[in-house]
């Protein structure tokens, strides 16, 4: 009698794999109540550390990642001071012209040799 998937157990990780794939393609969920104010009471590192943790419910977890990045950002931004943004040089790029440079000199190597 020929082996089935279920006698090795995959059957079981097939159904976990459809699943994730299936609640990963749900449309984005926006929470129902404010979260903001407990966010702000709880603080910074206790809310990431109850993020990682997942505790709280899929909705409040959604929630919390969102204020978090936006902490995150508001940090990075207020330690930035009023350094200038740095703009890229839109010359050509240095490796390029070695690429060409080493091109050109195999080329000339070639003819002679």
């Amino acid at each position: 009698m020929p082996a089935s998937a279920a006698d090795f157990g995959e059957g079981h990780y097939a159904r976990d794999f459809t699943r994730s794939r299936r609640q990963t393609m749900k449309a984005p969920r926006f929470p129902s109540r404010d979260y903001k104010p407990e966010f702000q009471q709880l603080g910074l590192e206790k809310v990431r550390s109850e993020l990682l943790m997942r505790r709280w419910e899929p909705e409040k977890l959604s929630a919390a990642r969102v204020w978090v990045e936006s902490q995150d950002a508001q940090r990075w931004l207020a330690g930035r001071g009023d350094e200038p943004p740095k703009v890229r040089k839109k010359g050509v790029p240095k490796w390029l012209l070695y690429l060409g440079a080493a091109m050109g000199l195999a080329f000339v190597l070639g003819q002679f040799f």
